[in-house]
């Protein structure tokens, strides 16, 4: 069990058979990994919470791009573009990471399914994509 503290409040997080327990000041919250199953689709947590964000974050973009006259398509293609090449750079980064095993097996590059992506490299490949496809619309970068 790992504890953090930071003044008065007091943060631990026990992990034990695969739910994560959050103590806050006495409040119990606990986190199931599995969200729900039908067969064998599989519904995580971690992914529908990211799925979440990158819909609020698109309609936040898109409510904000309509505000400053900016065509609600050119948002949608730029997370669209977005989307797609965080997938690839972050399973590229943990491909260069692993490349050990991935070296022998390279048709297991292409198993998304079986897990194995890296956060960083999503968000620099999607950083990187982004910048480009601004540029080339001749839209404002920052």
């Amino acid at each position: 069990m790992a504890r953090i503290g930071c003044g008065r409040s007091s943060i631990s997080l026990d992990n034990t058979n695969g739910k994560l327990r959050t103590l806050i000041r006495g409040a119990s919250l606990t986190m199931h990994r599995i969200i729900f199953s039908l067969g064998p689709f599989t519904v995580y947590a971690y992914g529908a919470m990211l799925a979440a964000a990158f819909l609020a974050g698109t309609a936040l973009a898109c409510s904000r791009a309509q505000a400053r006259g900016i065509a609600r398509d050119r948002i949608v293609d730029l997370v669209f573009v977005i989307m797609i090449s965080s997938i690839i750079g972050a399973r590229s980064l943990f491909v260069l990471l692993n490349w050990s095993y991935y070296r022998y097996a390279w048709f297991d590059i292409f198993k998304l399914w079986e897990g194995g992506l890296v956060f960083y490299g999503g968000f620099i490949a999607a950083a990187f994509a982004a910048w480009a496809y601004l540029r080339s619309k001749r839209l404002a970068v920052g």
